[in-house]
């Protein structure tokens, strides 16, 4: 007879928070034991957490139980002469590296990979590299505030931006969380937040093109082919509510509907990670027909790309590869027309997104026209996103100060 593991709520008894320990039973021979996987839910936080449909933390946690269990399963089937005896001394065993930063890092990017969200892995990889030449070796509870401050000192002398800082850091902090959640690391002594290490935050002045600079880019006479893409592309994405090219790129003929006048996509930054993600919608101006009749492949397959940048059978991150490097094509070509056009403003293929939303903003569209148009989860995220467009304008207004007469 063989014995089985199963992750279950322990609703037995409620600890202080009324929350239930989260343990692994184990039955065999009819008899049953359960072990403890040091955290700690209510009904609804389990739910969540078993749910194949969770997401952001819930996720995390899902993945994590599901590791156990995997480990609990793989220790019962490890042996023709089962014991509840074997099996606590197996399970309370730590695992090896358990308390290693890099080996957390490394599982959960592995994770991530598995899900196909590769560009994030990516990130955090980048983020593991950078901590990895800052300290070889380290373990997760020995990441203070002051070790943190440490890091920040060390990535400045090296002459990364704050925004780079930021940014790595909060992939840290997620790792931190998940060692706290699998009981590896005390919350005691958290070293993030109010009252203990403040992760800094760039300045990220988005840079917006005005209406009369759009009009000149619309009329520029390009060079060559590479300008004439270059310019073309991005006034697809300035006309396709500032859409980015990863999602671009990933459009298929069946996302046109020309009847309608109307083209859908979903958010690729977002569609792995958020619920019952809506569509964005686009008018399609003739100005965009024109553009996408002009670029298209010429295909006649709903599920083939409509651009000729991906090629079918691709892995994700082979996508992720071609996406930057026609990206980088874009931009030094866009870089080439900025000159010849006098725009003195930092101009690459992204400036195309701004100047959809603050163009938008500045027509009088409601906030949450905008909102929707760029695929965002919130108005508050919209408003933050538009806060760093009004440069110019809050300066025009100081400026009326001294027309006093």
């Amino acid at each position: 007879m063989s014995a089985t593991a199963t992750i279950v709520l322990d609703r037995r008894k409620a600890n202080k928070e009324s929350k239930y320990p989260v343990k692994v039973r184990v039955i065999y021979d009819r008899s049953s034991r359960l072990y403890g996987t040091g955290h700690f839910l209510d009904d609804d936080e389990f739910e969540k957490a078993r749910s194949s449909k969770s997401r952001g933390e819930w996720k995390d946690l899902r993945l994590e139980l599901n590791r156990i269990e995997e480990r609990a399963t793989e220790i019962v089937n490890s042996t023709n002469q089962f014991s509840f005896d074997y099996f606590k001394r197996q399970f309370s065993k730590p695992t090896s590296n358990s308390k290693d930063l890099y080996s957390l890092f490394e599982d959960y990017i592995g994770s991530l990979r598995d899900e196909g969200r590769v560009g994030t892995a990516t990130s955090y990889n980048d983020a593991c590299k950078s901590f990895f030449r800052f300290k070889r070796r380290i373990k997760v509870d020995e990441i203070t505030s002051s070790w943190l401050k440490r890091y920040e000192k060390w990535m400045l002398d090296q002459g990364r931006s704050l925004t780079t800082i930021g940014i790595y850091i909060r992939s840290l902090r997620t790792i931190y969380n998940l060692a706290v959640r699998r009981g590896i690391v005390a919350n005691v002594d958290y070293p993030f937040g109010k009252y203990a290490y403040k992760i800094p935050k760039g300045a990220n002045i988005k840079k917006a093109l005005s209406a009369q600079e759009i009009s000149k880019l619309v009329v520029f006479e390009p060079k060559n082919t590479g300008q004439e893409r270059a310019r073309d592309f991005f006034l697809i994405s300035y006309y396709a509510n500032g859409a980015n090219l990863a999602d671009l790129a990933r459009l298929t003929f069946k996302d046109v509907d020309f009847d309608s006048e109307q083209l859908y996509f979903l958010r690729s930054k977002t569609r792995k990670t958020v619920e019952n993600l809506k569509p964005i919608v686009v008018a399609i101006i003739p100005e965009l027909r024109m553009l996408i009749e002009k670029w298209s492949n010429g295909m006649t397959k709903s599920s083939d790309f409509l651009f000729d940048i991906l090629k079918p059978g691709m892995t994700e991150e082979e996508k992720r590869r071609r996406i930057l490097d026609f990206n980088s094509n874009l931009n030094r070509r866009l870089k080439q027309i900025a000159k010849e056009l006098g725009f003195k403003e930092h101009f690459s293929f992204y400036t195309a997104r701004h100047s959809f939303a603050t163009i938008m903003k500045r027509s009088g569209a409601p906030l949450a026209f905008i909102s929707d148009s760029l695929g965002h989860q919130s108005l508050n995220t919209t408003e933050n996103y538009l806060a760093s467009f009004e440069k110019d304008q809050r300066r025009k207004y100081a400026e009326a100060l001294t027309k006093l007469t």
